[in-house]
C-alpha cells in the first residue's frame, strides 16, 4: 500500500462496502490486510524504462 499511495493510486472502501465483502463474498479486508484503513489500489499498469522514466502508464479509477 505503501508503494499505491506514493503514485496515488489508492481508494477508500466505504464502510457499507467494506460490510457487503464480508458478508456476501467472505472477502475480510482488515484481517487479509491486517490493517483497519479500508484501502485499495486502484488498477493500474506503468512501463518504466531502464533510465527510471514512466514511459507508459494507465490508471483505471473506475
Amino acid at each position: 500500500m505503501s508503494a499505491a499511495k506514493s503514485f496515488s493510486i489508492v481508494f477508500r472502501v466505504g464502510d457499507a462496502t467494506v460490510d457487503k465483502y464480508k458478508k456476501s463474498y467472505g472477502i475480510d479486508l482488515e484481517a487479509d490486510s491486517g490493517y483497519k484503513h479500508h484501502l485499495l489500489p486502484v488498477p493500474s499498469v506503468f512501463v518504466v524504462g531502464t533510465d527510471g522514466i514512466i514511459l507508459f502508464s494507465y490508471i483505471n479509477p473506475k
